[in-house]
């Protein structure tokens, strides 16, 4: 289980405290109770990394340092008890937080490893086409831009580029003829595409990626709208993300700014009317479409990939 480091900073500060107070009430340093300061000890290098872990050590070391071997006697701790405490104390939270580190660095590589490797399935997937070329990228920066003007934490915004990037893998299961298709698609063809936010979702249930559930909701969800009207689940409201909300804009934003085989890419002002107007009907989130637009009229945003050389760049 990982906790927030809020949380992690409170249970640590209360096992310590409580492993104190158990020494103290069980007669003194002398006694089996000592060793509970390891738990914090532990606790603390593997939630919060290796510098709270000595830290917790040397407070764990201090705290006993103050307790007498026997209380009831009053009898001190002796220097070499106390030295050997403290070196014990030490050692297990340098040990144990040097190999959490080495194990989290690992866990990243092989996350990072299969993200690159879906995205690289996605680019393939979008360069044999022409229309579609660089959609996810160019996606995963709007999405990231308006995330970033509206001032989200950066792991929110690291997930949304991670989600963004993969949004349409689950297109690797729609035959190319149907998603190539110059006019519009039979009411069957439309189901099949329709599928690939939950083919997407299914594909990426074996990342293992702290964030997994996010990233998954973004894929699975980022064709569903505010009022309900969207595919697959028909949620509204409350139950979309906010992350799920600047998807849902970006992903618009580009498909109609992009030339479809069915159509041509609509100018920047229709696209920014056809994006108020959606926010306006209650389909697309009032600010993450206020925020775009700002972006793209006054900063004068771009996003525009005009190759496969700069797409694997």
């Amino acid at each position: 289980m990982t906790f927030g480091r809020h949380t992690a900073f409170i249970v640590t500060s209360t096992l310590l405290l409580t492993g104190l107070g158990l020494v103290y009430a069980t007669g003194g340093t002398m006694y089996a109770f000592t060793h509970l300061l390891y738990v914090p000890i532990l606790f603390a290098a593997i939630e919060l990394g290796l510098p709270a872990g000595i830290i917790t050590a040397l407070l764990a070391g201090l705290g006993l340092g103050l307790i007498p071997a026997n209380v009831a006697a009053g009898e001190p701790q002796t220097g070499l008890a106390m030295s050997v405490r403290a070196f014990a104390f030490l050692a297990a939270a340098c040990i144990t937080g040097t190999l959490v580190h080495h194990f989290r660095r690992q866990q990243v590589r092989v996350q990072n490893g299969f993200v690159e490797s879906v995205a690289a399935l996605v680019n393939a997937l979008e360069a044999a086409d022409d229309f579609t070329g660089g959609h996810s990228q160019r996606v995963s920066e709007i999405a990231t831009t308006v995330a970033e003007a509206l001032h989200l934490p950066p792991e929110q915004v690291e997930v949304l580029r991670i989600g963004a990037m993969l949004h349409d893998v689950g297109k690797v299961a729609v035959p190319g003829q149907i998603l190539a298709k110059p006019g519009q698609l039979t009411a069957e063809e439309l189901r099949i595409v329709r599928t690939h936010p939950e083919v997407g979702d299914r594909i990426l249930s074996a990342l293992h990626h702290p964030q997994v559930e996010a990233i998954r909701d973004l894929v699975r969800h980022h064709h569903e709208r505010l009022d309900g009207s969207g595919y697959p689940d028909g949620l509204a409201g409350r139950k979309l993300s906010t992350l799920v909300r600047i998807l849902s804009v970006a992903d618009v934003y580009d498909a109609m700014t992009s030339p479809r085989p069915h159509r041509q890419a609509l100018s920047e002002a229709e696209a920014m009317a056809e994006l108020a107007s959606e926010a306006e009907a209650g389909r697309l989130d009032h600010l993450a479409v206020q925020t775009l637009v700002q972006l793209v009229q006054t900063e004068g945003k771009r996003w525009e990939i005009d190759s496969l050389s700069e797409l694997e760049a």
